[in-house]
């Protein structure tokens, strides 16, 4: 289970880097 919270933790906080990136307001939280 921790394995599958991990990669979850790594996706969102991809989200939020390419966010950051973006010049519009991305929504982390799906």
């Amino acid at each position: 289970r921790w394995k599958v919270e991990g990669c979850s933790l790594l996706a969102k906080l991809g989200k939020y880097i390419k966010g950051l990136k973006k010049p519009e307001p991305y929504p982390i939280e799906d």
